[in-house]
């Protein structure tokens, strides 16, 4: 291997400057196995990304990308889980930034802290865990956090990773200082007896347990452990008090008490995405609405060796831009920082720099871009109605107070609404047609400073 490695490395001096990808999208574009100047590619990135994360502070997020971001994750509250989107990351755990970070951090996913995620507008985080003798709990089996084989093959990769309990106790902090936001946490579990679900359930229970929306009791005689209900809601989370809701495989009694079964996924990693149909290799059209549809990527350089030195088909600006519109639930991106490109493709809903509290205090949908603009409320536009899944866009015009007559009246069974969604957002925009300028139900509360509006 180090051998292979040297080779790699002399290899660079010959690297062709196409192997670096425009600015805004991740910096080794898909290679063709096998291909080296694509393993020395994602090598050199993974070093230098390395020394930049370790010893440079990451740069500030630009205050209206956090405030979007924040804001339409508040609109898909209403929205229930098969339809809701949620910014993501893959192996959100698995940072340089971690101190001190281990062996398999070095080859790491993200950048930035898990908590550093949280802050930038992540809300769907994933975390590995395995059952695995640890340094902090002095030589004992315990629920550790690693990027390493499975158990099959003893765990290999693990060495001085955190505890579950140690990974999971920050991310309970700032939800107990963001009490609005619910976070879904994928655990892919390495966990290999009773023993050991028990001990990553108890360390869940220890560190977010307060937080956490938990499944209901089986029934007599029926599945060990539930399914993940795509009919469920964020705002309903909420409305119990809770922050939290887990997804992953079936364990022990007190594991499925704990977590939600994830087998209602429809995923691909480095997916080759076809932005017109929707589709990828793995993901066909007939998984939207019925299933929790998830892209996410891999970076790491174990990763593109096991491959053959093929890269993969990274996640790029214009590929999440169209994801974001088809109706992706939930992305895995990798190499997350506060000003990524890719954060801003996730943005459906606010127009860049709004809402302009100059403009006015009620919002539209543009007719020249399709996102969101603030307005005066009392100017003379038509409404945008959803009944069910279908969105019209009403002839009668007037003041944006007027949405809700003007939508039951010229649309019976209709509501004046607002997007919960980019999907949602992009079937209003093929509503509205010609149409220029509609009046959305999201308008400024003056009382709470917020803008508030339940979305469709």
């Amino acid at each position: 291997m180090r051998r292979f490695l040297v080779v790699c490395v002399v290899g660079l001096l010959s690297l062709p400057i196409v192997a670096r990808a425009g600015d805004g999208n991740p910096p080794c574009p898909p290679g063709a196995s096998p291909d080296p100047a694509g393993l020395v590619c994602v090598f050199v990135d993974k070093n230098t990304t390395a020394v930049n994360a370790q010893t440079q502070p990451s740069p500030p997020q630009d205050a209206w990308l956090t405030q979007a971001l924040e804001s339409q994750h508040h609109l898909g509250d209403a929205l229930e889980l098969r339809d809701a989107m949620w910014v993501g990351t893959h192996n959100s755990f698995n940072t340089v930034s971690n101190s001190p970070p281990s062996i398999s951090n070095n080859d790491s996913n993200q950048h930035v802290s898990l908590v550093k995620q949280l802050e930038v507008g992540v809300r769907g985080i994933e975390v590995d865990v395995h059952w695995n003798p640890s340094l902090w709990a002095n030589g004992a089996k315990a629920p550790v956090v690693c990027h390493a084989r499975p158990t099959s093959e003893q765990n290999a990769g693990c060495t001085y990773e955190r505890l579950l309990a140690d990974e999971l106790r920050p991310v309970g902090d700032w939800l107990r200082l963001n009490r609005r936001d619910v976070v879904l946490l994928y655990i892919e579990d390495a966990l290999d007896d009773p023993a050991a679900f028990d001990a990553a359930a108890t360390a869940i229970h220890d560190t977010i347990g307060d937080l956490v929306y938990s499944p209901p009791p089986p029934p007599p005689g029926g599945p060990p452990c539930a399914l993940l209900p795509l009919d469920l809601k964020r705002a309903e989370v909420l409305a119990e008090g809770k922050q939290v809701v887990i997804m992953s495989g079936c364990g022990s009694a007190a594991w499925n008490a704990t977590v939600f079964n994830d087998a209602v996924r429809a995923e691909e990693g480095n997916p080759k995405f076809d932005v017109k149909t929707c589709e990828s290799g793995s993901v066909k059209l007939p998984a939207y609405g019925s299933t929790l549809v998830r892209f996410f990527e891999d970076s790491t350089f174990l990763s593109t060796a096991v491959a053959g030195g093929d890269p993969g088909y990274r996640m790029t600006v214009d590929g999440i831009g169209a994801m974001v519109r088809c109706g992706v639930n939930l992305f895995g991106l990798d190499q997350v920082d506060p000003s990524d490109q890719r954060l801003e493709a996730m943005v459906w809903s606010w127009a860049p720099k709004e809402p302009s509290s100059n403009a006015g205090m009620c919002a539209t949908m543009d007719g020249a871009d399709g996102r969101f603009h603030a307005t005066s409320c009392g100017t003379a536009l038509p409404y945008a109605c959803v009944d069910g899944a279908t969105w019209f866009v009403t002839t009668t015009t007037g003041p944006q107070g007027d949405g809700t007559t003007a939508c039951s009246a010229e649309h019976p069974g209709s509501t004046f609404a607002v997007p919960g969604s980019g999907a949602h957002a992009q079937s209003l925009r093929k509503a509205k047609g010609g149409v220029s300028d509609v009046w959305l139900a999201f308008a400024h509360d003056a009382a709470t400073s917020t803008w508030k509006g339940v979305g469709s």
